[in-house]
């Protein structure tokens, strides 16, 4: 598992690459003082067919094919303002 900090508008944030069994990795992003939370696909909203009602369901984590591009990946989000 490989980190990177990162400043940004004065605040510390850790990314963390973490690994997964088949050989890719996840990133997540640490706000100051806080649990972080995983870079992901956007949500999908479904149709319940039993309620008609439409539920929003949560994006996939994004993976990514090498350690480098996952906290790469974290730092920009983090600077573009997305997490």
């Amino acid at each position: 598992m490989a980190t990177r900090k990162v400043m940004h508008n004065g605040n510390k944030y850790n990314v963390v690459a973490e690994p997964l069994p088949c050989g890719k990795f996840i990133t997540r992003v640490d706000p100051p003082g806080g649990t972080g939370r995983y870079i992901r696909q956007p949500d999908t909203e479904i149709t319940d067919p039993q309620t008609l009602r439409t539920i929003k369901k949560q994006g996939a984590p994004v993976e990514f094919d090498t350690e480098k591009g996952a906290l790469d990946a974290g730092e920009d989000n983090i600077k573009l303002g997305v997490i």
